[in-house]
């Protein structure tokens, strides 16, 4: 059950990455929705958010090491 709580949570995650963006920017003059999409990064996994943020990185061209 945990297995597929995770691949939901991280489905959710990948969904939030594509999204979030554009409902920062649609709802910005809203004050009430804005607040709503706020609280939308805490359903996410953010280790995944963090890996699928160097993967990016390393495919721009260059891989830099965090620490």
């Amino acid at each position: 059950m945990q297995g597929e709580e995770e691949n939901v949570s991280n489905d959710i995650t990948r969904a939030l990455i594509k999204g979030l963006p554009r409902l920062f920017i649609k709802h910005q003059s809203d004050q009430n929705r804005i607040a709503e999409v706020l609280v939308l990064p805490t359903l996410m996994n953010l280790d995944l958010y963090l890996e699928m943020r160097m993967i990016s990185v390393c495919f721009r061209g260059t891989c830099f090491a965090f620490s």
